[in-house]
C-alpha cells in the first residue's frame, strides 16, 4: 500500500485524490491487481476500458507501478519513468475538471504509457510509430500532398502543464536522440514529426516572432493541415465545439487573437511536420 501511495505522490497526484484513490484500492485490491495481471498479459487497449472510471484510475495506477520493472531492466533512469508517468495526473485532473469526480478515462493515450510506447524526456515526449495520425494522411493523399517520411519515425508530443520554453524543447529533441541510440537502437531516428494545432502555419500571422510557439514551429518542415479547429478550441478555449464565437473569452492574448482572427472569418487547423535538424 505503501508503493502505491509514493508512486501517487511521485507523479503528483494532489492529497485530495491519493486519499480517494488509495483507499479505493485498498477496499478493491483483488479485483485490481486481477486486473493488473489481465493486462499485463495481455497489453490490449480493451481491458482499460471500464465504466467505472475510478476503477480505471486505480488500475492504470497499480499498472503504471509495475511497469517500473520494465524501465529497470532496459536501465532507462527513474526520472524518466516518473516524467512519462505523470501524464496520468494530467488526465485525472482534466477528468476531474470536466465532471467533477475522481477517475480517468482517455485510456487509449495512457495505454501508450503503460507499455512503453512513449516517453517524456525533458519538455516533449516522443513516440516511435509507423502509423502517424490517419486523417491527416487520408487528406494529404486527396490533396495529393507528398508525405516525406519513412516506414518508422518519432512522433513529437506537447505534454500540458508547462511553458513551450524553445530552448527547453530544442534540449528535450537533443536528449531524446540520446535516448534512442542507448536504449532502442533499432529505431530510425532519420524522421521527426508532429501532428498538432500549434504547427498550423497561420497562427504566424496571430504571434510575435520571438513567442515560444512560432520559434517552436519554425524547427519544422510544415506539408500538410487538416482543416480542423477542433483542437485549436480545446486547447486555447477549453470547448472542442464552438456555438458562438463572441461569446469566446478573451482572457490571454492568444485568446483575443485567435478570435480576432474567428471573427474575420479566417480558419485554423492541425499541421503536419517534419523536423529540420539544421535547425537544432
Amino acid at each position: 500500500m505503501q508503493e502505491y501511495i509514493e508512486f501517487c505522490q511521485k507523479i503528483n497526484l494532489d492529497d485530495n485524490t491519493i486519499s480517494i484513490v488509495s483507499d479505493y484500492y485498498n477496499k478493491n485490491r483483488t479485483h485490481i491487481l486481477d486486473s493488473t495481471n489481465i493486462f499485463l498479459n495481455n497489453k490490449e487497449r480493451k481491458f482499460l476500458q471500464f465504466e467505472d472510471k475510478l476503477f480505471t484510475l486505480s488500475l492504470v495506477i497499480s499498472i503504471a507501478i509495475k511497469t517500473h520493472d520494465d524501465y529497470i531492466k532496459r536501465g532507462i533512469d527513474d526520472n524518466i519513468y516518473y516524467d512519462t508517468m505523470k501524464d496520468i495526473t494530467i488526465w485525472a485532473n482534466e477528468y476531474y475538471n470536466n465532471t467533477q469526480k475522481f477517475g480517468l478515462e482517455n485510456v487509449g493515450w495512457i495505454f501508450l504509457h503503460l507499455t512503453l510506447s512513449i516517453f517524456k524526456i525533458g519538455r516533449l515526449q516522443f513516440q516511435p510509430t509507423t502509423v502517424p495520425f490517419v486523417p491527416l494522411i487520408f487528406y494529404c493523399k486527396h490533396k495529393k500532398i507528398r508525405i516525406p517520411f519513412k516506414k518508422q519515425c518519432i512522433n513529437i508530443h506537447i505534454p500540458r502543464g508547462e511553458k513551450l520554453d524553445y530552448n527547453e524543447c530544442i534540449k528535450s529533441i537533443r536528449m531524446s536522440k540520446d535516448f534512442f541510440k542507448q536504449f532502442y537502437p533499432e529505431i530510425n531516428l532519420d524522421n521527426y514529426m508532429i501532428i498538432s494545432w500549434l504547427v498550423d502555419p497561420h497562427l504566424k500571422h496571430l504571434l510575435d516572432k520571438e513567442s515560444n510557439i512560432y520559434k517552436f514551429q519554425s524547427l519544422f518542415n510544415i506539408v500538410c493541415i487538416l482543416p480542423t479547429n477542433k483542437d485549436t478550441n480545446y486547447y486555447v478555449f477549453g470547448n472542442r465545439k464552438i456555438k458562438d464565437i463572441k461569446n469566446l473569452p478573451e482572457n490571454t492574448s492568444l485568446q483575443r487573437r485567435i478570435k480576432s482572427y474567428y471573427l474575420k472569418g479566417h480558419p485554423l487547423g492541425i499541421g503536419l511536420g517534419f523536423l529540420d535538424f539544421e535547425k537544432l
